[in-house]
């Protein structure tokens, strides 16, 4: 799974995970940032114990690993990796990974083919109507009094990222209640300038 950073790649592989252990009690599911796959192989290296790391994670029955990005120039941990990776793609065992690049921009020869097993599902930028059904949720979660006129302000403005449409509605929220202001697209031009690079529009 890859698109740029802040579209949900991180959510959906945790979803998927949690999705995974709900149908399939008896699987050993497992997610892990490519931060600390490496934190753990830099520590398992040092005390002598690769085996048993990469023995750990190749009884694994579903591996969701985020950033695989992160894998890039690190020869080692990759060559680690691609141990496991072999041993749980021969095993009929599944891999999720995300990255914030395409699978061709990625790492080692080695594993790029291997990737290419697989399927590759690019998250892309919202459109419009997607970042104001993305608004409207997250504006019915905060349980906020947000007109139309400000939804589509926000969805006219802010660039596509979820994360920053989330703080942007949450800034905007809570300076209204500190204020003691109704929220208009007035209220929100002010306070989100700070918060928001907004779109320059002729």
């Amino acid at each position: 799974i890859y698109g740029c950073s802040g579209l949900g790649k991180t959510h959906l592989a945790q979803a998927i995970g949690a999705e995974v252990r709900q149908r399939f009690p008896g699987l050993q599911v497992l997610y892990v940032s490519m931060n600390k796959f490496q934190a753990q192989y830099t520590t398992a290296l040092f005390n002598n114990e690769i085996n048993d790391f990469i023995h750990f994670y190749q009884m694994v029955d579903v591996l969701i690993i985020d950033d695989i990005q992160e894998l890039a120039g690190k020869r080692s941990t990759q060559n680690a990796f691609f141990n496991i990776f072999n041993h749980l793609q021969l095993s009929g065992k599944q891999l999720i990974l995300t990255s914030d690049k395409p699978p061709v921009e990625l790492i080692d020869e080695r594993l790029l083919t291997r990737f290419k097993w697989g399927l590759a599902a690019e998250l892309e930028i919202p459109d419009y109507q997607t970042k104001l059904k993305i608004i409207r949720s997250k504006v019915a979660k905060l349980g906020a009094d947000i007109g139309d006129d400000v939804i589509e302000y926000l969805a006219d403005n802010i660039r596509a990222n979820v994360r920053e449409i989330e703080g942007a509605l949450k800034s905007l929220v809570a300076n209204a209640q500190v204020l003691g202001k109704r929220i208009t697209v007035t209220l929100a031009r002010e306070i989100l300038k700070i918060y928001v690079q907004f779109n320059q529009k002729e």
